[in-house]
């Protein structure tokens, strides 16, 4: 049985380019109709991480993609990390897949951890996770859109929009923060751990967005007193066809129920449809038991390609 060994990201010889064709490959296998993040997209993940996310990787080596990858990441001071192991699938039933978790945990445990949370699309992975001991938490709809998206604006009374690219307005990133953290009462498995958000978390992950070559997109409806009520943020590459991604949508619990997450959204959806024209694939990601903001996304034209259900484990 062959031990998995640290990622060496300095190392003469780039280990990402194979590490990334395997997970390509499982992805393929788990979620054929779902877009996977390009190469450069995820080598920016890795490589400029937020400052308090801590991101660790091991391999097995197999040469020409015959191995197996588990990658860790962690928020700093939370209970939980996330964990994404993938496997060959000529590599598969020989302990490789048990072999990377146990090195995962053992590092979990240093950082204080006390579950791993991964996630799987299909039985392969869902074999896995039950056979580790792993529980089921929420399962994920994964939902793609082609610009433009459908409908067309319906303004809320007592409310604006406003938008920005990459950095918040100072005036503004004290209350974007605040609702930021609106994120943290929508359906998601228990464990399953968001950051505090600050301005100092909003102003630390719009620079790693940035060393990675990620446009941040955010559009917000601002109340009366020029609060903001509610926001979504998109991300997208500067190549030609990128793919688009909503990374959040969120409403303040006391400005829900309006049509505001659908305004917002719809907006966001209209400024990148019109500044890229190039770009005409959106994919956003949902609780599935968040009924509101999957009524939110059909209206808008989105449509369902995969399910991702979580898979908890105590440590």
């Amino acid at each position: 049985m062959e031990t998995p060994s640290p990622v060496d990201l300095a190392a003469d010889r780039d280990p990402l380019p194979e590490i990334y064709r395997l997970r390509a490959e499982c992805h393929r296998l788990d979620a054929p109709e779902e877009p996977f993040a390009t190469e450069q997209v995820w080598r920016g993940v890795v490589l400029h991480p937020p400052a308090l996310v801590t991101r660790l990787h091991w391999v097995v080596e197999g040469g020409a993609g015959e191995g197996g990858y588990a990658g860790l990441s962690w928020i700093r001071g939370a209970a939980g990390a996330s964990v994404e192991i993938c496997v060959a699938p000529s590599r598969r039933r020989r302990g490789l897949g048990r072999a990377l978790l146990e090195t995962v945990a053992v590092h979990a445990r240093t950082l204080g951890c006390a579950r791993l949370v991964g996630r799987h699309a299909g039985p392969s992975g869902a074999a896995f996770a039950a056979a580790v001991g792993a529980t089921p938490g929420n399962s994920q709809i994964v939902s793609v859109l082609t610009l433009p998206p459908r409908g067309d604006a319906r303004p809320v009374p007592g409310y604006r929009l406003c938008s920005w690219i990459t950095r918040a307005p100072d005036d503004l990133v004290e209350s974007y923060a605040r609702a930021r953290n609106a994120i943290s009462d929508a359906p998601h498995t228990e464990g399953a751990d968001e950051p505090r958000w600050t301005v100092e978390t909003v102003r630390d992950f719009e620079e790693a967005l940035v060393l990675r070559g990620r446009r941040q997109r955010v559009t917000v409806a601002l109340d009366a007193a020029g609060e903001v009520a509610g926001y979504t943020e998109l991300r997208v590459s500067p190549d030609t066809g990128a793919v688009a991604g909503v990374d959040d949508t969120a409403v303040v619990a006391a400005h829900r129920g309006r049509g505001l997450a659908t305004w917002i959204k719809r907006e966001s959806l209209r400024l990148l449809a019109a500044d890229r024209p190039d770009v005409a694939l959106v994919t956003t990601a949902n609780d599935a038991s968040n009924a509101a903001i999957l009524a939110v996304n059909r209206a808008l034209g989105f449509r369902p390609v995969s399910t991702w259900t979580d898979a908890v484990l105590r440590l």
